[in-house]
């Protein structure tokens, strides 16, 4: 967890404000993950629908 991450969690700041610099530091989300799965063929996006949504 990097420093500002854990700033935000202490400030107790929206999920969306952390979520934010999240992905600004290089997070990927669990879409994008799949996404990335189903393009290397390791799952279907079938499989990614049903986890995801």
């Amino acid at each position: 967890m990097s420093e500002q991450i854990q700033q935000l969690t202490v400030e107790h700041a929206t999920c969306d404000a952390i979520k934010k610099a999240a992905v600004e530091e290089g997070m990927r989300t669990l879409r994008e993950d799949g996404v990335a799965k189903v393009l290397k063929g390791s799952t279907s996006f079938e499989e990614i629908l049903r986890v995801v949504v």
